[in-house]
């Protein structure tokens, strides 16, 4: 079975093509790899710094307010008994809340199951929640259980701490302040902080700080702080990494106390979430959508070790400087491959028009047809040599062809011996020749050419005595 032969051309164009196409994909590829996995390393470092963040700004909320806690647990009027006595601590109260907004509210609570209580009012909500007075601005909650009747109601103040009216909240005497996590935990004047959790009264995402007061009277007195984390906003909008990434903070049973977006809710993190094995882990595709890359980080240098911070990144904008330049070498490549195309047809044609300009010199050779023609020059080395070669081969056996036309038809031996000479000296490009006849006892030299000087028989004998000194090659 014969190979299948194909034109030169096309062998050039595939070798062109798949070369072109090789060391493209190839380069493409691994730029595409490399860039992608140092925007991955780069964006997994900004996720980190995106944690960072926000435990940074969770850990300055609570320095503040537990400076706040030590200064106001000094006051006596917290170690007396009766809201009228403990009234006089209201000044300091309200003084810590307008200086930290994200302060809910600052409370104590009595081993009695008494509850004081004082909160800034910050909006509708809290008005509706609290049925505010025109004005307010801040809350007192107080409950006392010790006297002949328990006592629950709302204080309302004005800005200047003015009172503007009371409302009685027998309801909320089902509050008892001993159940609260804050109070059960604090079991020494060391400040402790909960995990979040969501506030009875408010229903806000936050967390608590509290401490129990040094007590003489063993009142079981237990001063605490609402720090607010639903209001983060703002601060895990500044910290996207991308324009368009999410961030949400999370406690650790997976609740959603604060997005990037105001409007967002959690439903676009439950994936997230959902994988459990992927808390701290690097960036990894979604989980049924392959156009997010997430990641969950834990926050354990904040209050208690119970939030998550759980980020999104569109796959278009993490990878989108890697999908540029993987784009842009895929036309370079094209573009390549054109223009190797291109060049592998014009290069292609020369060779095959060289090639069958040889190929035709090589058939009129074969036919026994020397007559002149233009010899074929090519840029290409060996195509050039090849068709030097075959000129000067044309030429040798044209030349060989007209002596034995000249040696048939000549009948002066000595001037057809002459001519015989001059001739092979010519062309074998030699510098002498000797002449030899066929006689019955054997080889007679009959003449010689030496140095373009004709010899008879007596100079080629001559000749033959010195032909050690003598390069002779025999034809």
């Amino acid at each position: 079975m014969s190979m299948p032969r194909y034109p030169l051309k096309i062998h050039l164009i595939t070798l062109t093509t798949v070369l072109v196409t090789l060391v493209g994909g190839s380069i493409g590829w691994l730029a595409h790899d490399r860039t992608t996995r140092i925007l991955h390393e780069s964006t997994t470092a900004l996720t980190e710094a995106v944690s960072r963040g926000v435990a940074r700004e969770i850990a300055l909320r609570e320095e503040r307010v537990r400076a706040m806690l030590s200064v106001i647990a000094t006051h006596d009027a917290l170690r007396t008994a009766g809201f009228e006595s403990r009234a006089e601590v209201i000044d300091a109260l309200a003084q810590a809340l307008r200086a930290s907004p994200q302060l809910v509210a600052l409370y104590v609570g009595y081993g009695d199951g008494d509850y004081l209580l004082m909160r800034h009012v910050d909006g509708p909500r809290d008005e509706a929640i609290f049925e505010t007075l025109p004005g307010t601005r801040f809350v007192i909650q107080h409950i006392e259980r010790g006297g002949i009747e328990p006592v629950s109601e709302y204080i309302y103040l004005d800005v200047n701490l003015d009172e503007l009216g009371r409302r009685q909240r027998p309801e909320a005497l089902t509050f008892d302040p001993r159940q609260r996590p804050w109070y059960r935990d604090a079991q020494s004047d060391d400040i402790i902080a909960t995990r979040p959790y969501r506030f009875f009264t408010s229903g806000l995402m936050g967390f608590s700080l509290a401490m129990r007061l040094p007590d003489p009277a063993a009142m079981g007195i237990v001063l605490g702080a609402d720090i607010r984390l639903g209001d983060l906003e703002r601060e895990l909008a500044r910290l996207r990494p991308t324009p368009h990434a999410r961030i949400g903070l999370f406690d650790a049973d997976g609740q959603l106390i604060a997005t990037s977006d105001a409007d967002q809710d959690a439903g676009i993190f439950a994936p997230l979430l959902a994988a459990r094995a992927q808390v701290g882990a690097g960036l990894a595709p979604v989980l049924g959508n392959a156009n997010w890359y997430g990641r969950v980080l834990p926050i354990r240098d904040a209050g208690g070790e119970g939030y998550q911070v759980a980020i999104l990144i569109p796959g278009d904008e993490m990878l989108g400087d890697a999908r540029l330049l993987l784009r842009d070498q895929t036309l370079l490549a094209g573009v390549l491959l054109v223009v190797g195309l291109v060049a592998g047809v014009m290069v292609s044609r020369a060779m095959a028009r060289s090639l069958q300009q040889l190929a035709e010199t090589a058939v009129s050779i074969r036919d026994f047809d020397f007559t002149d023609r233009p010899r074929v020059q090519s840029a290409i080395q060996e195509v050039d040599e090849l068709s030097r070669c075959l000129d000067e081969m044309r030429l040798t056996l044209g030349r060989f062809q007209e002596i034995s036309h000249r040696v048939a038809q000549e009948e002066d031996l000595d001037r057809l011996t002459g001519q015989v000479l001059r001739d092979t000296v010519d062309i074998a490009r030699a510098r002498s020749a000797i002449l030899f006849l066929e006689e019955p006892d054997g080889f007679r030299a009959a003449a010689a050419l030496f140095d373009g000087v004709f010899k008879d028989e007596r100079g080629a004998e001559s000749l033959l005595q010195h032909r050690e000194r003598l390069r002779v090659t025999e034809a």
